[in-house]
């Protein structure tokens, strides 16, 4: 699969642009950010573009695990899922993402095939004092009705990589991002 940046050439010479005014380079002596070593973090949750409030389950470095109650599931056939990434940064390094998949699960134990759609950068933004590259991932689905009714979980799988400002690699990261019902 190709990496998300490559389907948009505009959004590609931007986050480019914005690389290469923004590197610095790292001599010897200093110390690299470690950006690459920092916990993602998951923002922004949307079914059919209406948001939808998560509540924080579980988090690791690579995996976060939000769940929603009933109430807070909109009355509608889910067809369009959203998610953004929050993927750790510095000025030393840049990302990228690929290998998207996303998968929802009914109650039955049934699932979808992978429905990702399209995905790409939106901005860089600070929290809590870490740069994030903020990604937005769209999943669409329109078979068999999913529903509050029978909306198991969400995952948002990916792989994550990170380059110095020379373009060395420095590490691939497999994230999962998943958003489920509690009841």
């Amino acid at each position: 699969m190709l990496k998300i940046a490559a389907r948009n050439p505009l959004v590609a010479t931007l986050a480019l642009a914005t690389l290469l005014g923004c590197s610095e380079s790292t001599g010897a002596g200093e110390t690299r950010s470690g950006a690459e070593n920092k916990p993602v973090l998951m923002g922004n949750f949307a079914i059919n573009t209406g948001t939808v409030v998560t509540n924080q389950d579980g988090t690791s470095m690579n995996i976060i695990d939000d769940y929603v109650l009933p109430a807070q599931l909109p009355n509608v056939n889910f067809e369009v899922f959203t998610i953004h990434l929050y993927a750790p940064v510095a000025d030393d390094v840049s990302t990228a993402v690929d290998n998207v998949t996303i998968r929802v699960r009914r109650t039955d134990g049934t699932r979808t095939n992978d429905i990702f759609q399209e995905g790409h950068f939106v901005t860089r933004t600070t929290v809590n004092g870490q740069q994030y590259a903020v990604y937005q991932l769209n999943g669409f689905y329109n078979a068999t009705a999913i529903t509050k009714a029978n909306f198991a979980n969400v995952t948002f799988d990916l792989r994550l990589s990170y380059e110095d400002e020379d373009g060395v690699s420095l590490a691939d990261r497999d994230v999962t991002l998943s958003v489920y019902q509690r009841q």
